[in-house]
């Protein structure tokens, strides 16, 4: 059996006041609570940045249950992780993805190593068919 930690909203930190992102009721969200981002420009915001119980030099499978606010085509988002010198992996979204608007599914985000320094940041995609992206929590799974 794998380990996995469950990031609930409370390990968002989002930037720039309410501009990309807030913590919002969402009834069909596992506990009721949800960050929505906004899409009004690129932005590296909502950051979780790494700290225990993440395990420094761990390597993660990452996933995130996302749903949209409502149907919408071209880009998404973007979910990368920064060392605190560089973007190491950048993973980018889209309706290619097929993201529901009336439940939550698991969306993989790829395979990253905790360091000491740095964090994981969603960058919602200016896209003016899309009021938000909701996200009920972000899975990390430890990798064999």
């Amino acid at each position: 059996n794998r380990k996995y930690l469950v990031l609930e909203e409370d390990s968002f930190q989002i930037g720039s006041g309410e501009k990309f992102g807030k913590i919002v009721s969402d009834p069909l969200a596992s506990n009721g609570i949800a960050l929505e981002l906004f899409h009004p420009e690129y932005a590296w915001t909502p950051k979780i940045y790494f700290r225990p119980p993440m395990v420094y030099g761990k390597k993660y499978d990452c996933y995130f249950a996302v749903r949209l606010s409502k149907a919408a085509t071209g880009g998404f988002w973007e979910f990368s992780h920064w060392t605190g010198r560089e973007v190491v992996h950048s993973k980018h979204f889209g309706s290619e993805d097929k993201v529901p608007v009336n439940r939550y599914i698991y969306i993989p985000a790829g395979r990253i190593t905790v360091g000491n320094s740095g964090y994981m940041f969603f960058a919602g995609k200016k896209n003016p068919e899309l009021k938000s992206t909701l996200v009920d929590h972000f899975l990390m799974v430890e990798a064999e």
